[in-house]
């Protein structure tokens, strides 16, 4: 076939009424502004031209096996189009007046390690690999300035809604790809014109709204309509919804809920509260190694709850409840163990079921104010000291204190000395 063509001899216009045979020795090509249509089988030549209606005879061009045409153009000769058939002459393949291409059944890409299958499967254009035991997959690459993809250009897949081929100016869409004005593969819902933005939702089969991104920028986790910036909703916990104050994160169930934090045994697992000003201002931290959870506050350990105590102001526990002053140690204390309990007192075993007091040695106030009604008394007791101070807001002439007996009342009044 390859010498048939290249053997090609021009002839007239005139003779090719005259011409009935095609072969080696004569054959011919197309004159202008005639177009001829060769069949090189052996059999019958058939022949036509385009423009003056000398011939209007159809025909087939076919090639033997082995053989094969070397052309720059094939041209329909009618309006009906370019038919590519196989050999039983049933056209798979049509250029139709116009441009469009139909494909009339599947389309076999081969020639590489995996070869596909093209076709269309419940109204989707279906790619279905060839090659047993070999990667299937599609790629998609821009043409950089040397001729790879190199970051500098977009490359996007996009799914419309709304909107079509010819004109996209009100469209509703899906877009996944690269965008090389940020450097970053994103997957975003976009809508423009008079389309309206849809949300982005992610799920597996049965969990509808297992990930569901709102328009409005909220997250919900089980949940399209969240209370919150991140909603996570295992079920409804009834009518309820979130305070405005506290729904950046929600979590919702119909039973107990709960935040986990999990860490190793010698880590410590923490939350923290700042501001501009301070990223420590509040810490609530729990370390397992000492099963101890403390709390700050601006920036300072206020208080911990161990095992076997709650120590206020001061790290390391030695009672069961402390409270520290600004420089008081043990400003107030309580200490099951002795059955004691101290105010600016260090704990000792001087006795069960105490209450000690303590005063400065250079404090020249009172140990003990009572501020009570004109008509309450109250008790003191005065340890270890020949001193002690006794205040009332009496207004009556003389002040006195009561003492009860057995039973007995009895009144002491006390006058100024004189």
């Amino acid at each position: 076939m390859a010498d048939q063509v290249k053997d090609v001899k021009r002839i007239e216009s005139a003779t090719i009424a005259a011409v009935t045979t095609i072969d080696r020795q004569n054959a011919y090509e197309s004159v202008s502004p005639y177009r001829m249509r060769h069949q090189f089988t052996g059999g019958t030549k058939i022949y036509y031209t385009s423009d003056t209606g000398d011939r209007t005879q159809d025909g087939d061009i076919s090639i033997t096996t082995g053989n094969y045409l070397e052309t720059e153009k094939v041209q329909a000769l009618k309006a009906s189009g370019l038919v590519l058939a196989d050999d039983s002459g049933t056209g798979y393949l049509t250029v139709n007046d116009g441009g469009t291409v139909d494909i009339d059944t599947d389309l076999l890409l081969a020639g590489g390690s995996q070869d596909y299958l093209v076709s269309e499967r419940s109204n989707r254009l279906t790619f279905t690999g060839q090659t047993a035991d070999t990667t299937s997959g599609i790629e998609l690459f821009p043409y950089g300035p040397s001729g790879t993809a190199d970051g500098t250009d977009d490359c996007f897949f996009i799914a419309y809604g709304v909107g079509s081929s010819a004109s996209a100016t009100n469209s509703e869409r899906l877009v996944s790809g690269y965008d090389s004005g940020n450097t970053r593969f994103e997957i975003f819902s976009e809508q423009t014109g008079t389309g309206t933005l849809r949300p982005l939702v992610l799920y597996t089969e049965g969990n509808t709204n297992q990930l569901h991104l709102a328009t409005d920028g909220d997250i919900g986790v089980g949940i399209a309509a969240g209370d919150g910036r991140f909603h996570v909703w295992s079920a409804t916990a009834g009518s309820v919804t979130a305070h405005v104050d506290a729904d950046e994160l929600v979590l919702e169930s119909d039973g107990n809920t709960g935040l986990s934090i999990l860490c190793p045994d010698a880590s410590t697992g923490s939350i923290y509260f700042g501001n501009p000003s301070n990223n420590d201002d509040g810490r609530i931290t729990y370390l397992g190694t000492l099963d101890e959870m403390t709390f700050y506050t601006a920036g300072n350990e206020r208080m911990s709850l161990g095992t076997g105590e709650v120590c206020v102001n001061e790290p390391g526990g030695d009672v069961d409840y402390r409270i520290e002053s600004a420089d008081k140690t043990n400003m107030f204390f309580l200490d099951a163990a002795i059955n004691q309990i101290g105010i600016n007192f260090t704990p000792d075993d001087s006795g069960d079921g105490r209450l000690i007091v303590a005063q400065d040695d250079a404090q020249s106030a009172p140990c003990i104010t009572l501020k009570q009604a004109d008509i309450s008394e109250g008790f003191i007791d005065f340890e270890g000291s020949a001193r002690g101070a006794i205040t009332t807001s009496n207004t009556d002439s003389a002040e006195s204190f009561r003492v009860e007996l057995n039973g007995t009342t009895y009144r002491i009044a006390l006058y100024a000395d004189a």
